[in-house]
């Protein structure tokens, strides 16, 4: 027997007219509307009431309450990294492709395992 989903949350969207010429100065209101929507809600008629087209003002959309990432599993992140280097060593030197993955794979072999390696901070140029 097949659980019941969860309610969906409804994710709503804010569309907004705000002033964007960065090298004009803003003659009013940076904001001159906002109005909360359902996320898929064409824009609202009294925002499109007040646009006029080139008059420095702009309708934008914006999430208001996004869902948070997804993230990989270890295992699935180091089964891509691997499937990518062959794909990458097939497609450049087919005929070697399997002897420098292994060497890849033994020089490397936590990156592969699909752990997260701290990147270096460079070395600040001493001049």
């Amino acid at each position: 027997m097949k659980k019941p989903r969860p309610a969906k949350s409804v994710e709503m969207a804010r569309y907004s007219l705000i002033w964007r010429l960065p090298h004009v100065t803003c003659p009013g209101e940076p904001v001159l509307i906002s109005v909360d929507v359902e996320r898929g809600a064409k824009c609202p008629p009294e925002v499109l009431a007040l646009w006029v087209p080139g008059g420095g003002y702009a309708v934008t959309w914006q999430l208001l309450n996004p869902a948070p990432p997804r993230r990989w599993s270890i295992e699935a992140k180091g089964r891509v990294r691997e499937l990518n280097l062959k794909r990458r060593l097939e497609k450049k030197l087919p005929l070697f492709a399997s002897m420098f993955a292994e060497q890849e794979l033994a020089r490397r072999p936590d990156y592969f395992a699909g752990k997260d390696t701290p990147i270096p901070a460079k070395k600040a140029n001493p001049s």
